[in-house]
């Protein structure tokens, strides 16, 4: 029985208390019916305010600290609308109004060079104690603030620097891989991600891309590199059309009779040549696309390295009986360099890989 392949979607739902309230300035005089509302989970908050941190819960006890807008706090306990918390070395009590769930959508740091010798400093000013002097040049990562004091980490140690000391370093660019998969969005069954064309899915008669770009890129590396080691691969069949394929499938019902002509051609819409995904290779010794490639220097190397550029040995020898062709070693199959190497380091012909075999 045939197996069937759907992707299913699964949403994880998660609600967050809402926190704001008309803000007043440093906390003080809050009604005391406020409660904050926290993820039994969720410990890391964020001050919406400069807010005022306190040795009691209460706005009549003695200021400890200013803790900065938008620096972190930890959750330590809470009281009716004062909550305790532990700002760096320093642990107190704040108003959880002023305080904002920011742990589930944290941004990432950033990254900044220190462009001069800077203080790290234990609040956002001069007058706050020195915990250690940054040399010039050295990495931090800024926790929040955008200009002026900033919340930065500088190894296992934070605190605050003027901003005007920091350099900003461009995130490198996240590198593209070099032989991607080809889009999913041409007609076709599409399984896990992979277009697969055989005896039983076809293509669409009107579908007529030519080589796609992708495949022909690797292709042309792919040949270059062996060059480079003094082999000679050609290519030699790669986009055929449906109308193309339908006069090859019938020359060899006529020649050889449709039982065998089956296992050596795909009827029109039924080929990989037709997706402009799938090469003939031969070589200058051998290019008329028989067994003996194997062989060869050039047929041992595709074998070897063909994956390295995306490509699959498509009809393997032994796997006949799925894929219902003759081995051909010529016949090679782009998926994408990802793909190719798992496919390959599988062992499997690619419908057993996907699990389109009869159990």
């Amino acid at each position: 029985m045939k197996k069937q392949f759907w992707l299913r979607n699964a949403g994880l739902a998660s609600a967050a208390a809402a926190l704001a309230l008309t803000v007043t300035p440093l906390g003080e005089r809050l009604p005391f019916n406020h409660a904050i509302q926290a993820e039994a989970s969720t410990h890391t908050y964020q001050t919406i305010e400069n807010l005022n941190l306190r040795s009691g819960a209460s706005a009549e006890t003695a200021v400890v600290t200013i803790i900065p807008k938008g620096a972190q706090v930890e959750l330590v306990s809470k009281s009716g609308s004062w909550v305790k918390v532990s700002y760096g070395a320093k642990t107190g009590y704040v108003n959880s109004k002023f305080l904002s769930n920011r742990e589930e959508q944290k941004p990432a740091a950033q990254t900044h060079v220190t462009i001069d010798k800077l203080n790290l400093r234990e609040g956002a000013g001069v007058q706050y104690n020195i915990i250690t002097e940054i040399p010039e040049g050295e990495t931090v990562r800024l926790i929040s603030g955008k200009s002026g004091w900033v919340e930065v980490s500088y190894g296992n140690q934070t605190g605050y620097v003027n901003s005007a000391y920091l350099k900003a370093v461009k995130a490198p660019a996240e590198k593209a891989e070099k032989y991607p998969a080809p889009s999913a969005e041409t007609p076709g069954t599409y399984i896990d991600g992979i277009l697969i064309v055989n005896k039983e899915y076809a293509l669409p008669s009107d579908y007529n891309p030519g080589v796609v770009p992708e495949a022909e890129q690797a292709v042309m590396d792919m040949l270059q590199e062996a060059k480079e080691q003094g082999l000679s691969i050609k290519t030699v069949s790669a986009f055929r059309s449906y109308s193309y394929q339908a006069g090859l499938y019938d020359n060899y019902v006529n020649r050889y009779g449709q039982a065998q002509a089956d296992t050596v051609s795909a009827k029109a819409g039924h080929s990989e040549h037709q997706a402009g995904l799938a090469f003939d290779f031969g070589s200058t010794s051998n290019i008329g696309l028989s067994k003996s490639f194997a062989d060869t220097a050039e047929g041992q190397w595709l074998a070897d390295n063909a994956h390295k550029y995306g490509f699959i040995l498509r009809y393997p020898e032994g796997k006949e009986h799925i894929t219902g062709y003759q081995y051909e070693p010529w016949h090679f199959r782009y998926l994408g360099a990802e793909n190719a190497e798992k496919v390959k380091d599988s062992g499997k012909a690619l419908e057993e890989y996907l699990e389109l075999t009869e159990e």
